[in-house]
């Protein structure tokens, strides 16, 4: 706890992407096995958390991606018990982290809200116990990515490529301090995808991306949704 703040976040990133390659009996037990160690790190950073995000890195915690040598992430079958889609532990595969510049985000701080809400109390936490509040509460936002103008952004889908047949919105998460205001400047984002016809308001993760502020609708009809 005597490191600085990104020698704390360089420490979690390192020990959620070396268990994210481990190899499970039952693969159920991905975020059951970790869950002494996640614990203890919640009480450390005296913060809430649970499914291998942090309340006081929310938004750097939840930019995790697939590897690049993983093709696809794969959802595993957990039954009854409830695991997020924003969690990395709601998959097989093997993880890594965005590669986002230290004091260099400027993170959006009205566009997403945690599952642990105003509560202080470091002992909310979520990976082994059930819970019936598991969302988090996001501004969805449409975003176009013009026709040969790819290379300037990047999107990154868990499955490998973009979901088909449902309807595809962003999260700005964060934006990058440098040229700051500009239509270029790049913005951090989660992607997410409507899970249902039935409820317009309701997502999954889909991937992450990078994009500059120009792909993006800031203004007019942007939804308050849930991912769930």
């Amino acid at each position: 706890m005597e490191h600085t703040k990104g020698g704390k976040i360089r420490l979690y990133e390192s020990l959620y992407k070396q268990y994210s390659k481990l190899a499970f009996s039952k693969i159920t037990d991905r975020p059951i096995a970790i869950a002494g160690l996640e614990q203890r790190l919640i009480r450390a950073f005296s913060t809430n958390g649970g499914f291998g995000i942090f309340e006081e890195y929310l938004r750097r915690s939840l930019l995790w991606q697939r590897a690049p040598n993983v093709q696809r992430m794969t959802r595993i079958d957990f039954g009854q018990k409830r695991v997020p889609s924003w969690s990395w532990m709601a998959y097989e595969n093997e993880i890594t982290f965005m590669d986002l510049p230290f004091n260099g985000v400027e993170w959006e701080k009205s566009e997403i809200c945690s599952p642990w809400g105003s509560n202080t109390n470091a002992d909310v936490w979520l990976s082994t116990r059930r819970s019936s509040n598991t969302h988090l509460e996001v501004i969805a936002r449409d975003f176009r990515v013009p026709p040969g103008n790819q290379r300037t952004g990047e999107l990154i889908f868990d499955g490998g490529r973009q979901p088909e047949g449902r309807t595809l919105k962003c999260v700005a998460i964060g934006r990058r301090k440098d040229v700051a205001g500009s239509s270029a400047q790049m913005h951090y984002v989660l992607l997410i995808s409507q899970k249902s016809e039935g409820d317009v308001n309701l997502y999954e993760r889909a991937g992450v991306g990078f994009m500059p502020k120009d792909w993006i609708t800031f203004c007019g009809l942007n939804s308050m949704a849930r991912v769930v």
